[in-house]
């Protein structure tokens, strides 16, 4: 995981980003990014919100989400409250 502006907080995941910023959003969900395609997938059931992405990689985010769902529900509270999260481990 690294730190990217103290208003986004990013991890690695499959050679591209997943991040969430931490502003007003509602539902639960991760911004990625991969080779130029952008989009925002909810956690925790993986479905595509906005944008485009490959069919592969999108498979992969939602097996990322699917294993590390209570961890990425207890970041999500944190960030929301403009608090620090916790690191997730990338999909290997």
């Amino acid at each position: 995981m690294f730190l990217c502006p103290p208003s986004v907080c990013s991890t690695a995941l499959l050679s591209g980003c997943c991040s969430w910023i931490r502003n007003s959003h509602h539902l639960p969900h991760l911004h990625v990014e991969y080779q130029g395609q952008k989009a925002s997938i909810s956690i925790p059931d993986g479905n595509l919100l906005e944008g485009d992405f490959p069919a592969k990689k999108l498979r992969m985010v939602q097996a990322w989400i699917a294993i590390h769902e209570e961890e990425l529900m207890a970041d999500w509270a944190l960030a929301v409250n403009g608090e620090p999260v916790f690191p997730i481990d990338p999909l290997r």
